[in-house]
């Protein structure tokens, strides 16, 4: 659910050369050195056993699947990453243990597990595509009448930073007089920087 810049793993580097070598017969160029190959991971762990299950949680939820627990994952995510996915989830107000967590059923091994259901409030978090903490800012922000900022906050932490780092001291006095300093959040720097910008249309001149 973030795409992030890193090295890959072995396996994943030579299933891109595959790709690649699908039409024809070829050379593949790798910019890092067969020292560095040799020392990368052989393969990545499955993405659902790295990757927040929150948002997969709540959907499942949505579907009528309280206990996630037994679900039959095609590869079954760690015991742990599914509580914290469920604790978050439960903070945030998007689903709710039952009233009587007594009432509880056995699963697979004959464990008792407490069951959740969605709310109100996580049927409404679903219609946004972003991660569930994002939904539930944008949805209280919506109550406190301030959308377009908040809204600004949360596109301003799915990617990086903009406003670039280690450049000349003139540089950075001209754009301290510009845009203020900021002692409180890096947030209103980077939205004080965004308007700037969007009122100059963007331009480099």
């Amino acid at each position: 659910n973030t795409l992030l810049i890193e090295k890959i793993s072995a396996a994943s580097a030579d299933q891109r050369a595959g790709r690649a070598g699908r039409t024809a017969p070829g050379v593949c160029v790798r910019l890092w050195t067969e020292r560095e190959h040799a020392q990368r991971p052989r393969q990545e762990l499955p993405e659902i056993k790295r990757l927040d299950l929150s948002e997969v949680v709540l959907t499942l939820k949505a579907s009528g699947i309280d206990d996630v627990a037994n679900f039959p994952w095609l590869e079954k995510p760690e015991p742990k990453a599914l509580e914290q996915a469920e604790t978050l989830l439960e903070d945030l107000g998007a689903i709710a243990f039952s009233k009587t967590q007594n009432s509880k059923f056995p699963n697979a091994k004959g464990e008792t597990a407490a069951v959740s259901k969605i709310t109100e409030v996580g049927r409404k978090m679903l219609r946004f595509p972003v991660h569930p903490r994002y939904a539930r800012m944008l949805l209280e922000a919506d109550l406190r009448g301030c959308v377009r900022p908040v809204a600004m906050m949360a596109a301003l932490t799915q990617g990086r930073n903009f406003l670039l780092r280690g450049v000349p001291r003139d540089v950075d006095d001209a754009r301290e007089d510009l845009l203020g300093e900021e002692h409180e959040s890096d947030f209103f720097l980077l939205m004080r920087a965004w308007r700037y910008a969007d009122q100059n249309r963007y331009s480099l001149d």
